[in-house]
């Protein structure tokens, strides 16, 4: 499955930063937030191609292909955790799932900066994203 999440929802592990409630610690509002809309935004998407997430005992790989929206240094790896976190109840039940991850750096893409992150068991190919698709070779007429 192949997930797009535009970069605005996608934030990084220092937006995680933990404030004090009561006894206990929670997340920022600022993650929390990016976490759910990229949540409801790969749910739908999965609900469009009538993905069921990949159920517990199953290992998953996963791909993130990441363009970001100018060339402000950043780290691709810090933007994954929210996204793995996000995609809890859709693309697999937990991300103690995931067994092994991939991040691409794409370049940048001012009108539609995004994460693109494909998802899959671990013994199963993963789609790629269409600009990463190999173009197709035109065969020659044979006469």
């Amino acid at each position: 499955m192949i997930f797009s999440i535009p970069f605005e929802y996608c934030v990084s592990k220092g937006a995680k930063k933990t404030k004090w409630s009561g006894n206990r610690v929670a997340l920022s509002d600022r993650y929390h937030n990016a976490k759910h809309n990229a949540h409801m935004t790969a749910l739908v998407q999965a609900r469009e191609v009538g993905w069921k997430p990949i159920p517990k005992g199953t290992g998953v790989v996963v791909k993130f292909f990441v363009h970001f929206p100018s060339g402000v240094q950043r780290d691709p790896i810090n933007y994954t955790e929210c996204l793995l976190d996000a995609l809890e109840g859709v693309a697999y039940d937990n991300d103690s799932q995931v067994i092994d991850s991939e991040v691409h750096f794409e370049g940048y893409d001012k009108e539609n900066p995004r994460i693109v992150v494909g998802v899959n068991e671990a013994n199963r190919p993963i789609p790629l994203p269409p600009s990463r698709q190999p173009k197709s070779r035109r065969q020659p007429k044979v006469q």
